[in-house]
C-alpha cells in the first residue's frame, strides 16, 4: 500500500487530507509536530510527503531543503502547501494552495505516486 505523510500543525487540515487519501485507498500517517515525524522516519519510509510551509516556529521551506538532502529522504517526492502563494528557495517537487481542494489534492498525489493499491 502506498503511504502519504502529511505534516501540518492544523488538526482541522490534518483532519480533513487524511479523510480524503484514505477514502481514495491510501494509507496516511499524520503528524501535528515535524519532529514526531523525523522520529517515526526508522519505522516506516512515506511513498510521498504532504508538508505545510508555516508549522508554528518551524518553516516547511527549511524541512523539505533538509530532508532532499538526506540520503534517507531524498527520493521522497515532498509537496509543500500554503496559504501563501508567493515561496521561493523550495526545495519541494511541488506545490498546492490552501485551502486545499480534494480533487487537485488527489491529481497530485497520484501524479508523484500513482493510484493506491486497494
Amino acid at each position: 500500500m502506498k503511504e502519504v505523510c502529511v505534516i501540518d500543525d492544523n488538526l482541522d487540515t490534518l483532519t480533513l487530507v487524511q479523510y480524503i487519501l484514505e477514502s481514495e485507498g491510501y494509507e496516511v500517517q499524520c503528524f501535528a509536530k515535524w519532529q514526531d515525524f523525523y522520529h517515526h522516519l526508522d519505522i516506516f519510509t512515506p511513498s510521498l510527503i504532504l508538508l505545510d510551509v508555516y508549522l508554528g516556529a518551524a518553516d516547511g521551506r527549511y524541512i523539505a531543503k533538509n530532508l532532499k538532502s538526506s540520503l534517507l529522504t531524498k527520493h521522497i517526492p515532498i509537496i509543500l502547501f500554503s496559504s501563501n502563494r508567493e515561496l521561493n528557495n523550495c526545495d519541494a517537487d511541488d506545490f498546492m494552495s490552501k485551502p486545499l481542494n480534494a480533487h487537485s489534492l488527489i491529481n497530485i498525489v497520484k501524479k508523484f505516486i500513482g493510484a493506491a493499491v486497494i
